[in-house]
Protein backbone atom coordinates (compact mmCIF):
# COMPACT_ATOMS: atom_id res chain seq x y z
CA UNK A 1 0.00 0.00 0.00
CA UNK A 2 1.29 3.56 -0.71
CA UNK A 3 0.62 4.52 2.95
CA UNK A 4 3.82 1.73 3.96
CA UNK A 5 6.11 3.74 1.62
CA UNK A 6 8.80 5.69 3.39
CA UNK A 7 9.28 9.25 1.91
CA UNK A 8 12.66 8.31 0.40
CA UNK A 9 11.53 5.14 -1.49
CA UNK A 10 8.69 7.55 -2.54
CA UNK A 11 11.01 10.46 -4.68
CA UNK A 12 13.55 7.58 -6.00
CA UNK A 13 10.83 5.35 -6.97
CA UNK A 14 9.50 8.65 -9.16
CA UNK A 15 12.97 9.95 -10.36
CA UNK A 16 12.79 6.07 -11.92
CA UNK A 17 9.62 6.90 -13.19
CA UNK A 18 10.47 9.46 -15.09
CA UNK A 19 14.06 8.55 -16.38
CA UNK A 20 12.18 5.46 -17.59
CA UNK A 21 9.72 7.29 -19.82
CA UNK A 22 12.41 9.70 -21.27
CA UNK A 23 14.48 6.94 -21.92
CA UNK A 24 11.54 5.51 -24.49
CA UNK A 25 9.09 8.49 -25.03
CA UNK A 26 10.40 9.73 -28.56
CA UNK A 27 8.46 13.30 -29.76
CA UNK A 28 7.01 13.08 -33.50
CA UNK A 29 9.58 14.74 -35.74
CA UNK A 30 7.92 15.75 -38.88
CA UNK A 31 10.36 15.39 -41.87
CA UNK A 32 12.20 18.01 -42.89
CA UNK A 33 12.59 19.91 -46.76
CA UNK A 34 16.08 19.10 -48.05
CA UNK A 35 19.40 21.03 -46.22
CA UNK A 36 16.97 23.23 -43.78
CA UNK A 37 18.41 21.15 -40.60
CA UNK A 38 21.88 21.74 -39.34
CA UNK A 39 23.91 19.50 -37.73
CA UNK A 40 23.92 19.11 -33.70
CA UNK A 41 26.81 19.61 -31.81
CA UNK A 42 26.48 17.46 -28.79
CA UNK A 43 27.54 18.99 -25.27
CA UNK A 44 27.78 17.48 -21.61
CA UNK A 45 26.67 19.65 -18.97
CA UNK A 46 26.60 18.60 -15.47
CA UNK A 47 23.45 17.37 -15.10
CA UNK A 48 22.14 16.68 -18.85
CA UNK A 49 23.75 15.94 -22.58
CA UNK A 50 22.46 18.03 -25.23
CA UNK A 51 23.07 18.48 -28.57
CA UNK A 52 22.19 22.40 -30.57
CA UNK A 53 23.62 24.13 -34.04
CA UNK A 54 26.74 26.17 -33.87
CA UNK A 55 27.01 29.23 -32.18
CA UNK A 56 23.85 28.76 -30.07
CA UNK A 57 24.34 29.40 -26.35
CA UNK A 58 22.76 27.07 -23.46
CA UNK A 59 21.83 27.57 -19.81
CA UNK A 60 21.85 24.56 -17.40
CA UNK A 61 20.82 23.81 -13.75
CA UNK A 62 19.78 21.39 -12.08
CA UNK A 63 16.31 21.29 -13.17
CA UNK A 64 16.75 21.51 -16.92
CA UNK A 65 18.15 23.32 -19.59
CA UNK A 66 17.37 26.31 -22.17
CA UNK A 67 18.80 26.62 -25.24
CA UNK A 68 18.75 29.97 -27.70
CA UNK A 69 19.53 30.40 -31.15
CA UNK A 70 21.22 33.87 -32.02
CA UNK A 71 18.68 35.50 -32.98
CA UNK A 72 17.48 35.48 -29.29
CA UNK A 73 13.91 34.20 -30.01
CA UNK A 74 14.51 30.32 -31.45
CA UNK A 75 15.55 27.75 -28.92
CA UNK A 76 14.68 24.75 -27.15
CA UNK A 77 14.23 23.94 -23.62
CA UNK A 78 13.67 20.94 -21.23
CA UNK A 79 12.69 21.38 -17.63
CA UNK A 80 12.16 19.09 -14.85
CA UNK A 81 10.49 19.02 -11.34
CA UNK A 82 10.44 16.61 -8.27
CA UNK A 83 8.44 16.14 -5.44
CA UNK A 84 6.17 18.84 -5.56
CA UNK A 85 3.19 18.67 -3.36
CA UNK A 86 -0.64 18.35 -4.15
CA UNK A 87 -2.86 17.68 -6.81
CA UNK A 88 -2.09 19.20 -10.60
CA UNK A 89 -2.66 17.95 -14.01
CA UNK A 90 -0.56 18.52 -17.50
CA UNK A 91 -2.08 21.90 -18.41
CA UNK A 92 -2.24 23.27 -14.97
CA UNK A 93 1.28 22.34 -14.65
CA UNK A 94 2.03 24.06 -18.09
CA UNK A 95 -0.28 27.26 -17.08
CA UNK A 96 1.73 27.73 -13.55
CA UNK A 97 5.13 27.37 -16.31
CA UNK A 98 3.93 30.10 -18.16
CA UNK A 99 2.33 32.52 -15.83
CA UNK A 100 6.38 32.29 -13.99
CA UNK A 101 8.30 32.97 -17.11
CA UNK A 102 9.27 36.66 -17.16
CA UNK A 103 10.67 36.53 -20.39
CA UNK A 104 6.65 35.49 -21.46
CA UNK A 105 3.70 38.18 -22.18
CA UNK A 106 0.36 37.59 -23.29
CA UNK A 107 0.71 33.62 -23.47
CA UNK A 108 -1.75 31.96 -25.08
CA UNK A 109 -2.64 27.90 -25.30
CA UNK A 110 -3.70 27.80 -28.48
CA UNK A 111 -4.41 23.87 -28.46
CA UNK A 112 -3.93 20.78 -26.68
CA UNK A 113 -3.97 17.45 -27.28
CA UNK A 114 -3.63 14.10 -24.88
CA UNK A 115 -1.44 11.29 -25.48
CA UNK A 116 -2.14 7.69 -23.99
CA UNK A 117 -0.96 7.08 -20.58
CA UNK A 118 2.46 6.23 -19.84
CA UNK A 119 2.81 3.39 -17.32
CA UNK A 120 5.34 4.58 -14.63
CA UNK A 121 6.20 2.19 -11.24
CA UNK A 122 3.95 1.25 -8.22
CA UNK A 123 0.94 1.22 -10.65
CA UNK A 124 1.05 4.95 -11.99
CA UNK A 125 0.83 6.65 -15.02
CA UNK A 126 2.41 9.21 -16.68
CA UNK A 127 -0.78 12.22 -17.82
CA UNK A 128 1.08 13.53 -20.48
CA UNK A 129 -0.04 15.99 -23.24
CA UNK A 130 0.96 18.33 -25.72
CA UNK A 131 0.12 21.80 -26.29
CA UNK A 132 0.50 24.43 -29.17
CA UNK A 133 1.49 27.90 -27.66
CA UNK A 134 1.39 31.86 -28.65
CA UNK A 135 3.17 34.26 -27.00
CA UNK A 136 5.37 37.56 -27.32
CA UNK A 137 8.97 35.93 -26.34
CA UNK A 138 11.23 39.17 -25.22
CA UNK A 139 8.58 41.86 -26.78
CA UNK A 140 9.07 39.45 -29.95
CA UNK A 141 6.00 37.17 -31.37
CA UNK A 142 6.69 33.91 -31.02
CA UNK A 143 5.16 30.37 -31.81
CA UNK A 144 5.60 27.27 -29.45
CA UNK A 145 5.57 23.55 -29.02
CA UNK A 146 5.48 21.55 -25.40
CA UNK A 147 4.92 18.33 -24.05
CA UNK A 148 4.14 18.38 -20.88
CA UNK A 149 3.73 15.18 -18.46
CA UNK A 150 2.79 14.62 -14.89
CA UNK A 151 3.56 11.61 -12.55
CA UNK A 152 0.98 11.80 -9.32
CA UNK A 153 1.00 9.84 -6.15
CA UNK A 154 0.91 9.82 -2.56
CA UNK A 155 0.20 13.43 -2.37
CA UNK A 156 3.21 14.54 -4.39
CA UNK A 157 3.51 15.34 -7.70
CA UNK A 158 6.57 15.34 -10.55
CA UNK A 159 6.50 17.22 -14.00
CA UNK A 160 8.29 17.85 -16.58
CA UNK A 161 8.14 20.08 -19.75
CA UNK A 162 9.74 19.85 -23.34
CA UNK A 163 9.51 22.61 -25.91
CA UNK A 164 10.56 23.69 -28.60
CA UNK A 165 9.72 27.90 -30.19
CA UNK A 166 10.65 30.15 -33.00
CA UNK A 167 9.39 33.97 -34.11
CA UNK A 168 6.10 33.42 -35.76
CA UNK A 169 7.42 34.25 -38.97
CA UNK A 170 9.52 31.46 -39.17
CA UNK A 171 7.73 28.89 -37.39
CA UNK A 172 6.60 26.74 -40.30
CA UNK A 173 9.92 26.21 -41.57
CA UNK A 174 11.39 25.83 -38.32
CA UNK A 175 9.26 23.23 -36.84
CA UNK A 176 10.75 20.54 -39.06
CA UNK A 177 14.00 20.62 -37.20
CA UNK A 178 13.32 22.05 -33.84
CA UNK A 179 11.76 18.92 -32.28
CA UNK A 180 15.05 16.83 -32.76
CA UNK A 181 16.69 19.51 -30.83
CA UNK A 182 14.82 19.68 -28.04
CA UNK A 183 14.53 15.63 -27.84
CA UNK A 184 18.63 15.94 -27.44
CA UNK A 185 18.40 16.54 -24.37
CA UNK A 186 19.04 13.74 -22.45
CA UNK A 187 19.73 12.99 -18.41
CA UNK A 188 23.30 11.88 -17.66
CA UNK A 189 24.05 12.66 -14.15
CA UNK A 190 20.70 11.26 -12.28
CA UNK A 191 21.99 10.95 -8.75
CA UNK A 192 22.04 15.07 -8.55
CA UNK A 193 19.44 16.10 -11.18
CA UNK A 194 16.60 18.15 -9.46
CA UNK A 195 18.17 18.24 -6.27
CA UNK A 196 17.86 14.30 -5.89
CA UNK A 197 20.89 13.90 -4.03
CA UNK A 198 19.36 16.34 -1.42
CA UNK A 199 16.85 13.98 -0.50
CA UNK A 200 17.68 11.24 2.59
CA UNK A 201 17.71 7.97 1.14
CA UNK A 202 17.86 4.30 2.10
CA UNK A 203 21.15 2.85 2.09
CA UNK A 204 23.10 1.46 -0.81
CA UNK A 205 22.69 -2.10 -1.64
CA UNK A 206 25.85 -3.97 -2.42
CA UNK A 207 24.39 -4.63 -6.06
CA UNK A 208 27.68 -5.69 -7.52
CA UNK A 209 28.90 -7.97 -4.95
CA UNK A 210 25.56 -10.16 -4.48
CA UNK A 211 24.96 -9.30 -8.81
CA UNK A 212 28.03 -9.05 -10.31
CA UNK A 213 28.36 -11.87 -12.60
CA UNK A 214 24.37 -11.91 -13.40
CA UNK A 215 24.75 -8.04 -14.43
CA UNK A 216 27.85 -8.32 -16.45
CA UNK A 217 26.66 -11.55 -18.79
CA UNK A 218 23.08 -8.89 -18.86
CA UNK A 219 24.70 -5.85 -19.74
CA UNK A 220 27.07 -8.32 -22.88
CA UNK A 221 23.30 -9.65 -23.80
CA UNK A 222 21.52 -5.99 -23.63
CA UNK A 223 24.50 -4.55 -26.36
CA UNK A 224 21.57 -6.04 -29.40
CA UNK A 225 18.91 -4.47 -27.26
CA UNK A 226 20.88 -0.87 -26.92
CA UNK A 227 21.95 -1.31 -30.55
CA UNK A 228 18.33 -1.37 -31.98
CA UNK A 229 17.20 1.33 -29.65
CA UNK A 230 19.98 3.72 -30.73
CA UNK A 231 18.92 2.81 -34.40
CA UNK A 232 15.32 3.26 -33.82
CA UNK A 233 16.01 6.79 -31.93
CA UNK A 234 17.60 7.84 -34.67
CA UNK A 235 14.99 6.92 -37.38
CA UNK A 236 12.54 8.85 -35.34
CA UNK A 237 14.72 11.87 -35.66
CA UNK A 238 16.11 11.63 -38.76
CA UNK A 239 19.82 12.71 -36.86
CA UNK A 240 22.35 10.26 -36.32
CA UNK A 241 25.01 10.24 -33.64
CA UNK A 242 29.04 10.81 -35.10
CA UNK A 243 32.17 11.31 -33.35
CA UNK A 244 35.08 13.94 -34.85
CA UNK A 245 38.22 11.08 -33.24
CA UNK A 246 41.09 13.98 -33.76
CA UNK A 247 38.80 16.15 -31.34
CA UNK A 248 36.88 13.70 -29.34
CA UNK A 249 33.60 16.10 -30.34
CA UNK A 250 30.14 14.30 -31.08
CA UNK A 251 28.02 15.73 -33.83
CA UNK A 252 24.36 14.80 -34.68
CA UNK A 253 24.41 14.72 -38.14
CA UNK A 254 20.61 15.08 -40.72
CA UNK A 255 20.26 12.10 -42.82
CA UNK A 256 20.57 14.57 -45.79
CA UNK A 257 23.96 15.69 -45.00
CA UNK A 258 25.37 11.84 -45.88
CA UNK A 259 27.80 12.15 -48.75
CA UNK A 260 27.29 8.91 -50.56
CA UNK A 261 30.68 9.68 -52.96
CA UNK A 262 32.65 9.71 -49.60
CA UNK A 263 30.37 6.76 -47.58
CA UNK A 264 29.31 9.25 -44.80
CA UNK A 265 29.05 12.46 -42.91
CA UNK A 266 31.41 15.25 -43.65
CA UNK A 267 33.11 16.68 -40.59
CA UNK A 268 31.28 20.51 -40.62
CA UNK A 269 34.59 21.87 -39.30
CA UNK A 270 36.87 20.18 -41.97
CA UNK A 271 35.07 19.09 -44.66
CA UNK A 272 37.62 16.95 -45.87
CA UNK A 273 37.41 14.74 -43.51
CA UNK A 274 34.52 11.67 -42.37
CA UNK A 275 33.01 11.59 -39.26
CA UNK A 276 32.73 8.50 -37.54
CA UNK A 277 29.81 6.43 -36.39
CA UNK A 278 29.65 6.92 -32.69
CA UNK A 279 29.56 3.97 -30.43
CA UNK A 280 27.11 2.48 -28.54
CA UNK A 281 25.84 4.90 -25.36
CA UNK A 282 27.62 8.15 -26.38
Amino acid sequence: MATSINPGLRQRTVLFGILCWLCVQALPVAAAPPDQRPPLRVHQGQYFSYSMPRGWSANETTNGVDMLAPDQVTGAAFALLLGGFGQTSPEQFLQLVLNATPDLQNARILATKPLPPFPGVMGLHWQVIEAELDYAYRGKPARAHATVGILQGWGQYSAFIRSYQAPTATWESSRYWLPAVAETVVISNPRQVAGVDQVVLPGPIPHDYIYGDYNRAWEARSQSSERLSRDRHEATLGYERTLDTATGQYYDMPYEAYDPARGGYRNPLRPEEILERAPLGE
